[in-house]
């Protein structure tokens, strides 16, 4: 099981692995045909590549020849890559397919594989410490049949905070007046969960409302109505990745719907929002940077409804040394019989 060193023990979460879900590792149009990007998650080193074909891998990034990192001088070639070292070739699937000076051409040498999922621009990726395949589907589309205006990203990286603070902060009705300035906070009207998912709904009293749907402690999509009289409704994903035991990188993007009799352009309404919600999160991060998460808040009654159930549900994304692992199965020991051999 891969563990987080944590090492100082500030950020206070009692789990000793990342968590398990789908985590967003890029946006698509991030990852062009041809490129090998190097890229670190879960405090893994990564390398993703878009072949001839258009289709995405993403695999661990050392060759297991020599050690050389496939991300950094590595070259694609069809929906193949190439290792900068020795030439090894790998293909969709990670297996190696050719070394081009040697006798023998292949090996049960493979690179891992990380589940990917491509939707609506977004690169889901899947993780669990425990290696077992996807669990649950990844969050599905949203936009389909859905009219927006051209949507607006926004990125923050190596920022010192777990995935599970933003999901609790999408949660947290009385903190938009504290942190937010919100001349008048919301109130949770509903809450549910419905295995990996967990939604919600908060409403204002001037009737705006805001329902989040969180995918694991990793991923928020949030649906916001009545935010300003100019405009229609506004959605976007939320997503927050690890990136080493103590950083995350935070991904953002957001859309306004575009009603039926909306000109084609923006409302001044619409640059409001992106212009607000441009620095919301701002205040946050320094909160998450700096806060020590704790197991047992003293709650109020006010928010110990939903709090006790956010914690609840969270805790299927944490395996432990109980937990049932996936069998190794015979290729996976040969191909570490053949690693000994050819390294």
């Amino acid at each position: 099981m891969s563990r987080i060193k944590n090492t100082d023990g500030k950020l206070g979460l009692p789990y000793g692995t990342f968590p398990t879900g789908w985590f967003q590792l890029a946006w698509s149009d991030e990852i062009q045909s041809g490129q090998a990007v190097p890229l670190t998650r879960f405090a893994e080193e990564l390398v993703a590549f878009r072949g001839a074909s258009g289709e995405l891998h993403v695999f661990d990034a050392y060759c297991p020849h020599f050690g050389a990192h496939l991300g950094y001088g590595g070259c694609v070639e069809g929906d193949e890559i190439v290792c900068p070292f020795h030439h090894w070739r790998f293909g969709p699937d990670g297996r190696v397919v050719d070394i081009p000076y040697s006798k023998r051409r292949r090996t049960a040498n493979r690179l891992r594989a990380w589940s990917i999922v491509e939707v609506e621009g977004i690169v889901w990726v899947w993780h669990d410490a425990l290696g077992r395949s996807p669990l649950w589907d990844p969050p599905p589309a949203k936009l389909v049949g859905r009219s927006v205006y051209p949507g607006r990203r926004l990125r923050y990286d190596d920022l010192r905070m777990h995935p599970q603070m933003m999901v609790e902060n999408a949660c947290d009705a009385t903190h938009f007046k504290a942190v937010h300035r919100a001349r008048v906070g919301p109130e949770v009207v509903t809450f549910d969960t419905q295995g990996p998912i967990f939604r919600h709904e908060l409403a204002w009293p001037s009737g705006g409302q805001m329902r989040n749907e969180l995918y694991g402690v990793g991923i928020a999509y949030g649906h916001w109505e009545g935010v300003f009289s100019d405009m229609g409704g506004a959605c976007g994903w939320y997503a927050v990745t690890p990136v080493t035991d103590e950083t995350c990188t935070f991904f953002i993007e957001e859309w306004v719907e575009r009603r039926p009799d909306d000109p084609p352009t923006p409302p001044p309404g619409a640059q409001r929002y992106y212009d607000a919600q441009g620095t919301q999160s701002l205040p946050d991060q320094v909160i998450w940077a700096h806060m020590r998460w704790t197991p047992t808040p003293s709650l109020t009654p006010e928010e110990a409804p939903i709090f006790h159930a956010l914690h609840k549900w969270a805790k299927q994304f944490y395996p432990t040394d109980d937990t049932e692992r996936p069998a190794r199965s015979s290729a996976a020991a040969n191909a570490g019989a053949d690693r000994a051999g050819v390294a």
